[in-house]
């Protein structure tokens, strides 16, 4: 069984009366029983700091599992970084993390 993870957001960087209702969500990654914490990469990270650019897209507004309860950053952190004893699944990795640019469930 796993969870997903998302980071919801307003869908402008800078959100003015017109558009403060609208938010994006954008899938942080997911937790799977006995595997390492799957990252979902985003094309517009940059090579070699994708970890950076994942933290800096996870603190960019709220985090909620798929099922709406909302997950602080260092909570999630938490449970990610007790995962990375698990197995690796197909993605590649970049400062010791693995990540997949393709949509998954």
């Amino acid at each position: 069984m796993g969870t997903n993870y998302y980071v919801s957001r307003p869908a402008c960087k800078t959100p003015c009366d017109h558009c403060t209702e609208g938010r994006e969500e954008i899938h942080l990654g997911k937790s799977s029983s006995g595997w390492e914490f799957t990252f979902r990469g985003q094309s517009e990270f940059s090579p070699g700091s994708y970890l950076d650019d994942w933290i800096t897209l996870a603190l960019s507004g709220d985090i909620k599992d798929e099922y709406g309860t909302e997950v602080p950053f260092s909570q999630l952190w938490y449970r990610i970084m007790m995962a990375q004893s698990g197995q690796v699944p197909n993605g590649y990795e970049n400062q010791g993390h693995t990540f997949i640019e393709s949509d998954f469930s």
